[in-house]
Parts: structure tokens; C-alpha cells; sequence
């Protein structure tokens, strides 16, 4: 049971909140528990929309980006509860998408803020490495051209090749 988890059931009592406050200080002076890797949200539950607006991606591309760079981010060994790719992927996602503090993902994934850190850095590393084979930017004169044009028709946009972001 994690801080959220006896956080949530006392606050779903009809304690007052000045026992609800002393319940979540007394939680937070206890020496932390070995932390279980579960996310706290259960994402399949969201429809498409949520999904995307959480973060920022179509699920089935979150999926294809899972399966690309898990060879890059799937730990070898299994001590101390490794985070699954799919898990890291998720965090890291967030985070592109919120630019929240890391410790607020950790609170929300079930993670410590230092692996949300460092999942951050291995996901943000395996997803740069993938540049040379999935982004391809125009070569000729005449593509650049063309896309400048697509650019200025959809948006108005003068003089653009190509955008970065998580949603179009």
C-alpha cells in the first residue's frame, strides 16, 4: 500500500479533514516501503480522447513506439521489481507532455522521482536514437518547395518543412 492508496481510503471516510491531515503527516513520517512498480491509474480504462490528452500520443503509436525501443530501455536483469517498458514509455510521455516535476510522476506512477529521472533520460535516448530511420526531412529544392506550400495552405505558415510535437 502506497501513500495514495491509504491516502485515498481515508479520505473516502467520513473522518474530518483535520483526521484526514494527521493520517497523511503520520504516512509521511513513516519510513518509506519498498516501492511496487503499478501504475497507479489503470490507462486502459481511458477512451481514445483521454488517452491522447494525457499524453499527447494515439494509444496504438505509444504501442508501436513500446515495441521499437524496448530492446533499448528493457532492463536485463529483474531485481528489485524492474519497470516495464511500457511503464517507462507512459512516464516519459507524461512528462513530455505535462513538463510536470518529477517527483509529482513518481508520485503518480508508483515510482521514485530518481527513476523517473532516469527512465526520462533512457526513453528520451532510445526515441533520439530511432531519428536516423523515422524522421526524414525533404532533400530537394522542389520538396522543400512543396512542403513549404502544404505548410502555408494548412496553417499559413510561410516557410516551414515540418513541425515537432506530440499532436497535430
Amino acid at each position: 500500500m502506497n501513500l495514495f492508496d491509504e491516502f485515498e481510503t481515508s479520505s473516502s471516510s467520513e473522518d474530518s479533514s483535520e483526521d484526514e491531515l494527521t493520517k497523511l503527516m503520520d504516512l509521511i513520517k513513516t519510513p518509506s516501503q519498498k516501492r511496487k512498480h503499478i501504475m497507479r491509474n489503470d490507462y486502459s480504462i481511458l477512451n481514445d480522447f483521454e488517452f491522447e490528452m494525457r499524453f499527447r500520443l494515439p494509444r496504438d503509436m505509444v504501442e508501436e513506439l513500446v515495441e521499437k525501443i524496448r530492446p533499448r530501455i528493457e532492463l536485463s536483469n529483474y531485481r528489485n521489481n524492474p519497470i516495464s517498458p511500457k511503464l517507462q514509455v507512459l512516464i516519459a510521455l507524461r512528462f513530455y507532455a505535462t513538463g510536470t516535476f518529477q517527483i509529482v510522476l513518481g508520485d503518480l506512477f508508483g515510482v521514485s522521482q530518481k527513476s523517473v529521472s532516469r527512465i526520462i533520460w533512457r526513453v528520451s535516448s532510445a526515441i533520439a536514437n530511432l531519428a536516423d530511420e523515422e524522421v526524414v526531412l525533404p532533400r530537394s529544392a522542389l520538396d522543400i518547395m512543396a512542403l513549404n506550400h502544404e505548410f502555408y495552405k494548412i496553417a499559413g505558415m510561410p516557410l516551414v518543412i515540418g513541425v515537432i510535437d506530440g499532436m497535430i
